[in-house]
């Protein structure tokens, strides 16, 4: 193991001088020696044996030199060690030799507990702490309780991190290990209350490792899995680390490591104090009722008005406040919370809706079919029904379907007619006057638009339920038929799937073509009324390319505010976590998709592309400052949301001219 600013053998020699001067300490120790003031006097003071004055106690000569030898050195520990070495006579008991033979705490601490068999127990480092370093490895911190490892050669990467996945250690050639170490230190951390024994094989099997790089803002555990999350110069780990050891990390390596409650601690004093919102999170959302929705590592919260988080858990998706709760999901489950960040439900729903009215629409799984009802503002399930259909609530009724048969659902759960007469569950009423009742009273108008879905696609839900209209306007007047017919096509324009999306695209080509062609205007005739109009493909292009932006949009519109999660590989075989917001349809054409979006990639939040290919069936990102291309594999945890997706991408190209 390097040692790191031995002193030299005249200044060892001076050092022996018995009731040497403080004044003549500070000549050789700071000013010979270059140790920082502040270090000497708590060295000084925290010698048991010093009584103030100008002379220092009898063991600061000591102590000094083991500063020096090892700077890690923690004084507490060392004031804590010579105290022990006092009170326990340790000096005849280990042979009457003299104290500055054990050249650091560690091997004096070893010394200590051979003799009292604390080797056995594990409470302590190991007493043959000198024989480690054999690879080239330096031990820059050490204590009872953790290690911090800097692996200096290949050799060493490998060894102490034999019995893990990092890449560093690989033993498929050197590049890894290179790679990292050309930019800056490796830092392996080892728990040592999870090693078995102190020896090295043990040491280096122990099951909390951590290796922390920060240049590269990662930090993995033993099997290689992400354990921490950098903002900034704060590292935010997963992982329960003692405090002396962050202490350590700041002083050494300019990083904040800290928990998250730690963190959200930290967070709230810096938002109280006026500091930028975008500063301390990735993302902040636009503030509802008072709270504004913030996001973190692609994880979601809420701050109040004062700056503090309003909830300890970070949620994997969240929805702003409506009349006074939030729609979150956390562990796969759908809830509320209230505005102190208390859950609303003990269990939550697979899909629920902001509140309207004073209730929110849930949604349960009952056998691969969807059933719906409503919560209160207890979470209480109004109806003892759960429908095959619903609407929100609107002028204090709410349309469900129930066994093919129409209701209105009261606040007080029970069913009324059109009329709002009470009946039973055998009283529904027609499709008929269900349709005059959407048209004229406007209940449940915009059924997605307070909607959260859960495990299904929007787009599938939006395209089913176009087509269940469509099926019901086969006994409607003409005039009828024609209102519908437009809000129809209003309400699927704004959620269409891959061919509605195909059929713009397709307009938009033929009208370039016959301009191409040099066919400005052309004559048709209406296949309805018999007239005669004339066509200008000018005008057709404009609006054409208008309807085509929004269409792009209006296809995106149900993935916007997804975090399509993906595991990312470059050529070196290196696998980041990558998360992805789509915004925009960059280019969709010759098999070949482009999105922009948003992209969180090691800790950095920036705009970026990714780029799929139909033909390959591949997903890539590539970075725009290095030109690295990575492949991506999608998280089955939103595996769902992004198939839903390029099923519809998919069918716009099959469908195109």
């Amino acid at each position: 193991m390097r040692r790191l600013n031995c002193i030299d053998e005249s200044v060892e020699q001076r050092l022996l001088m018995e009731g040497a001067p403080k004044q003549k300490m500070e000549q050789i120790f700071i000013g010979g020696q270059g140790m920082p003031k502040d270090v000497f006097e708590q060295l000084v003071t925290a010698d048991p044996t010093y009584k103030g004055g100008d002379k220092v106690g009898d063991y600061t000569k000591w102590m000094l030199n083991a500063y020096l030898k090892d700077p890690n050195m923690n004084i507490g520990h060392a004031k804590d060690c010579i105290s022990r070495y006092i009170s326990g006579n340790y000096n005849n008991k280990i042979g009457g030799k003299p104290l500055d033979k054990y050249a650091t705490i560690a091997t004096l601490k070893a010394a200590m507990d051979e003799i009292d068999g604390a080797i056995e127990s594990g409470e302590t480092v190991d007493k043959s702490l000198d024989k480690f370093g054999q690879f080239g490895e330096d031990i820059v911190y050490n204590s009872p309780d953790w290690w911090i490892i800097v692996p200096r050669t290949l050799e060493s990467s490998r060894y102490w991190g034999g019995m893990t996945q990092w890449c560093t250690a690989s033993s498929q050639g050197n590049y890894f290990y290179n790679d990292y170490s050309k930019d800056g230190k490796l830092y392996i951390n080892i728990d040592l209350t999870s090693a078995k024994e102190r020896t090295p094989d043990a040491i280096r099997n122990a099951d909390r490792m951590y290796q922390i790089h920060f240049e590269h803002k990662e930090c993995k555990g033993k099997r290689n899995e992400t354990c921490g999350y950098f903002k900034g110069n704060s590292l935010i780990v997963d992982f329960s680390m003692p405090k002396h050891v962050k202490k350590w990390y700041h002083s050494n390596a300019g990083y904040r490591i800290m928990d998250l409650e730690e963190f959200m601690e930290d967070a709230s004093k810096r938002l109280s104090n006026g500091e930028n919102p975008k500063d301390v999170v990735d993302f902040v959302y636009s503030s509802s009722e008072g709270f504004s929705m913030v996001q973190l590592n692609g994880q979601y919260n809420f701050i109040n008005r004062e700056g503090r988080f309003i909830s300890k858990d970070w949620f994997d998706d969240a929805h702003e406040f409506h009349e006074g709760f939030a729609a979150v999901e956390l562990n796969k489950r759908w809830n509320f919370i209230n505005s102190e960040g208390k859950l609303l439900l003990k269990c939550g729903y697979i899909g629920v809706g902001n509140f309207q009215d004073g209730f929110a629409k849930v949604e349960i799984d009952d056998s691969g079919r969807p059933k719906f009802n409503f919560i209160n503002r207890e979470g209480v399930c109004i109806s003892k029904y759960w429908f095959d259909d619903t609407y929100n609530f609107h002028e204090g009724v709410a349309l469900v379907e129930l066994n093919d048969q129409w209701f209105l659902l009261g606040k007080d759960g029970n069913l009324y007619d059109e009329n709002r007469q009470r009946i039973t569950v055998s009283e529904g009423f027609s499709r008929k006057n269900n349709l005059r009742n959407l048209r004229e009273n406007r209940v449940g108008r915009r059924r997605f638009a307070n909607f959260v879905v859960g495990n299904r696609s929007q787009a599938k839900q939006t395209t089913n339920h176009v087509g269940r209209m469509a099926k019901k306007a086969t006994k409607l007047t003409e005039d009828e038929m024609r209102t519908l017919v437009n809000n129809i096509v209003n309400e699927a324009l704004e959620e269409i799937d891959g061919k509605t999306h195909a059929r713009v695209a397709n307009a938009t080509k033929r009208a370039m073509q016959n301009l191409q062609n040099g066919i400005r205007f052309t004559k048709t005739t209406s296949p309805l009324s018999g007239e005669k109009h004339t066509i200008n493909y000018d005008d057709i292009i404009t609006k054409a390319k208008k309807t085509e932006e929004r269409a792009n949009t209006s296809l995106l519109e149900p993935y916007i505010d997804s975090k399509i999660m993906f595991f990312a590989t470059n050529r070196l075989g290196r696998i980041t976590r990558l998360i992805f917001q789509p915004n925009k349809i960059k280019k969709l054409m010759n098999g070949v998709a482009i999105l922009s979006g948003t992209v969180i990639y090691d800790g950095n939040l920036m705009n970026g592309n990714i780029m799929i290919d139909f033909t390959k069936q591949k997903v890539f990102y590539t970075e725009r400052h290095t030109r690295y291309k990575y492949t991506l594999d999608p998280d089955n945890r939103t595996v769902d949301k992004w198939n839903s997706l390029l099923e519809q991408l998919k069918m716009s190209l099959d469908n195109r001219i």
